[in-house]
C-alpha cells in the first residue's frame, strides 16, 4: 500500500515538475521585462495584458493615476502565478491536488505499520512537504508579490498550452484518484511479487522464427 502511494506521488510530481520546468523560462522572462522593451515577447498570439487599462469614472486613484481598488491583473502574470501555485501545491503534497492524495495514501499506510521506522518516515514526509511549501512560497513572493512595478510580460498561447496540458493531466489524477491509486497499488504488488510475471513470461509458447527461402 505504501509503494502504491509512492508511485502515485511519483506520477503526479513528475507532471508538476515538468510543468514547473517549462515555467522557469517564462518566469525568467517576466523577471527580465524590467530591463527594457526588447525583453518583451511581441508575438501576435499573446495573452493580453490589462495592467494599463483606463479605470472607469469615479474610481479612487493614487498619485500615479492608478486605481486603488479593483486594479486589473495582467492575464500573462495571472497565468504564471496560478500555474506556479498549482505546481507548488502538487509538489508539496497540499490539497486539493493529486500530491495530497498520494501523500495521504502514504501516511495512512505508515500509520498501519506501527513501527519506529514508519514513524520516522511519517515525520520526514510531513517535514519535506513543509520545507517544499516554504521554499516555493518564498520564490512565489519574490516573483509575483514584491515586483508590483514590473511591466507585465507577454506570453504566446503556444507557450502556455504544454503547461496547461500537464496540469490538466494532474487534475485528471485527482478526478480519477481512486482508480489511479488502485492501479498503482496493483503495480506495486507486481513489483514486490515478480513470480507471477516470471511465470507468465515462461509459460508462453515461443513463436518460431519465419523460415527464409533464400540460400544460406
Amino acid at each position: 500500500v505504501l509503494a502504491g502511494g509512492a508511485l502515485f506521488y511519483l506520477a503526479s510530481s513528475t507532471l508538476a515538475a515538468a510543468a514547473l520546468f517549462l515555467l522557469v523560462e517564462l518566469l525568467e522572462r517576466a523577471r527580465q521585462v524590467e530591463l527594457g522593451p526588447d525583453a518583451i515577447d511581441t508575438g501576435q498570439e499573446a495573452l493580453p495584458a490589462f495592467s494599463h487599462a483606463t479605470p472607469p469614472p469615479g474610481t479612487n486613484l493614487d498619485d500615479e493615476e492608478e486605481a486603488l481598488i479593483g486594479r486589473a491583473i495582467p492575464a500573462a502574470l495571472a497565468f504564471l502565478g496560478v500555474t506556479f501555485a498549482v505546481c507548488g501545491l502538487v509538489i508539496s503534497g497540499l490539497p486539493p491536488f493529486s500530491g495530497f492524495v498520494a501523500k495521504l495514501a502514504m501516511l495512512a499506510a505508515l500509520l498501519d505499520l506501527q513501527r519506529p521506522a514508519a514513524w520516522t518516515l511519517f515525520a520526514l514526509l510531513l517535514l519535506s512537504g513543509l520545507m517544499a511549501a516554504t521554499a516555493l512560497l518564498r520564490i512565489g513572493m519574490r516573483h509575483f508579490w514584491t515586483a508590483q512595478a514590473r511591466p507585465a510580460p507577454r506570453l504566446r498561447v503556444v507557450e502556455t498550452l504544454p503547461i496547461g496540458l500537464l496540469l490538466a493531466a494532474g487534475l485528471t489524477l485527482v478526478l480519477r484518484g481512486e482508480a489511479t491509486l488502485d492501479y498503482m497499488r496493483h503495480t506495486a504488488y507486481t513489483l514486490h511479487t515478480p513470480a507471477a510475471y516470471i511465470d507468465a513470461v515462461f509459460s508462453v509458447r515461443p513463436i518460431p522464427a519465419p523460415a527464409t527461402g533464400g540460400p544460406r
